[in-house]
């Protein structure tokens, strides 16, 4: 469980520093919402990428839970492994919508990276 953990905590900040940047107006769509806005994002998917960050940071305090770490540690075993499963199906139909994306970015690095996070909170899921 700590590979899957640490490996999936990387990916979570990782992910985060990719949407902060699209959010901040780095030119990246070509990698995010389909590749449908290469370069620069509209300001609403700016936004977007901003509530997306949230919901890694939750995640990433979650995990930190699991390994005994920060407030989250507090938490029933059971909530945590109940939002891993929940991370876990969202991130393998994540994994199918980025490989059927338009953007030929989204499929080669967002489709493994969708995937291994899947793998890894249903490793997270079973560990609780």
């Amino acid at each position: 469980m700590p590979v899957a953990a640490w490996l999936a905590l990387a990916l979570l900040v990782a992910l985060s520093v990719f949407q902060v940047g699209l959010a901040l107006g780095a030119p990246w769509g070509a990698a995010a919402y389909g590749g449908r806005h290469p370069g620069v994002l509209p300001a609403g998917l700016r936004a977007i990428s901003l509530v997306v960050v949230g919901g890694y940071l939750v995640g990433i305090l979650a995990i930190l839970g699991r390994l005994g770490i920060g407030p989250a540690a507090a938490l029933p075993a059971g909530l945590l492994t109940a939002f891993f499963w929940f991370l876990a199906v969202m991130l393998a139909l994540n994994t199918l919508a980025n490989l059927t994306s338009r953007s030929r970015v989204e499929r080669l690095l967002m489709t493994p990276t969708a995937a291994v996070l899947a793998v890894c909170f249903a490793v997270l899921a079973l560990s609780g």
